[in-house]
């Protein structure tokens, strides 16, 4: 290592935080001697090499990561830090080389570093390293937002559920009759999120709720109900009038398509003439709420016709006109006038 006249030298080439034995040897023209050996410990440097960790999956929401202290620690390691996506997430002693991550996402892809410290420095292990937990049953689905875009469409717009732990294979929507309760489903692929259904009828109401699977299970949507928008109604049937108390009286519409808010009831009066077919011009009688109507405006003897038009929200039907009718009492066949009473009086009785 040395060797010279000096008392004195500096030995290069050592490695860190290694024992060495050193001994020196003093020597004449008759001879040498050696000293007694002596063992001194080189200092500490940052470690180096180090290897990446060991994962293993545990479930859907662990891993395990194990390691090797660094092939060079260069002195003693005092602590190891565990990163996960570039977060520290433990910290532990130099003589613990292993550690299990919970709180995970099912899944999901996570990367793992080890940083190894001394007291000279520390170092990475490299490259990062990774795992994907188990999938399972998404989580956090919540019911689809409904828009009514007709009497008969009805709007629906979903997002993802808020942990899918794994990859999603598909959705389902169910549809539900609220009061006859028939149900469908329609199903669609994982990258769809909106529909527009048909076939519904007028403002009636229906449960919508959804459903989503990975491989490992899936997850239903609380239900929600919305109502299909008005239509006009449709097949009003003529009234009836029942004589002589000139009751008007009639049935909703056979299809309402929503909520009847008030009828209009029509007369129109026909010729005298028996045989005629013409009517007089139509005009409005009453608006109410209800089915039935008393005309008080009718004259005698006269004949007419009704028709009743049925409004809701979105619009009117109007029924076909009823059977001519005639109001007051028919004249007898043959009447005659009866002749009056003819009293003779006693003229004798006049004055007395």
């Amino acid at each position: 290592m040395y060797e010279g006249n000096r008392t004195e030298a500096l030995i290069t080439g050592l490695l860190p935080f290694r024992v060495y034995s050193i001994a020196l040897e003093a020597c004449t023209n008759s001879g040498c001697r050696r000293s007694i050996t002596t063992q001194v410990r080189t200092l500490e440097a940052s470690p180096i090499d180090m290897a990446p960790p060991d994962l293993h999956v545990t479930g859907a929401n662990s891993i395990e990561v194990t390691w090797q202290p660094p092939v060079e620690p260069n002195g003693n390691i005092i602590r190891y830090e565990v990163r996960r996506n570039g977060d520290l997430v433990s910290i532990s002693d130099g003589r613990i080389t292993r550690y299990h991550d919970f709180e995970l996402t099912p899944g999901t892809e996570y990367s793992y570093v080890i940083v190894a410290y001394n007291s000279q420095g520390s170092v990475s292990s490299d490259p990062p390293v990774s795992e994907t937990t188990h999938q399972s049953a998404p989580a956090g689905l919540a019911p689809p937002t409904l828009t009514a875009t007709s009497g008969r469409f009805m709007r629906a717009d979903w997002s993802t559920p808020v942990n899918p732990n794994g990859v999603i294979l598909n959705y389902t929507l169910f549809v539900r009759h609220v009061t006859r309760r028939t149900e469908t489903a329609y199903e669609f692929t994982a990258n769809t999120f909106s529909f527009e259904l048909g076939g519904l009828e007028p403002h009636e109401e229906y449960f919508f709720w959804l459903k989503t699977c990975t491989l490992l299970g899936c997850v239903m949507s609380e239900r929600v109900m919305e109502r299909t928008l008005e239509i006009p109604p449709a097949n009003q049937n003529p009234p009836s009038v029942v004589l002589p108390h000139r009751e008007i009286s009639w049935s909703p519409p056979v299809n309402t398509n929503g909520v009847i808010r008030f009828y209009k009831l029509y007369r129109r009066r026909l010729f005298d003439d028996e045989s005629a077919t013409e009517m007089l011009e139509r005009r409005l009688a009453a608006n109410v709420t209800g089915t039935s109507y008393t005309d008080s405006d009718l004259l005698p003897y006269t004949r007419y016709r009704f028709q009743v038009t049925a409004l809701n929200g979105a619009g009117e039907t109007t029924s076909l006109w009823s059977a001519p009718m005639r109001s007051g009492k028919p004249r007898q066949v043959g009447y005659r006038p009866q002749p009056s009473k003819m009293y003779q009086l006693d003229p004798s009785r006049w004055w007395r």
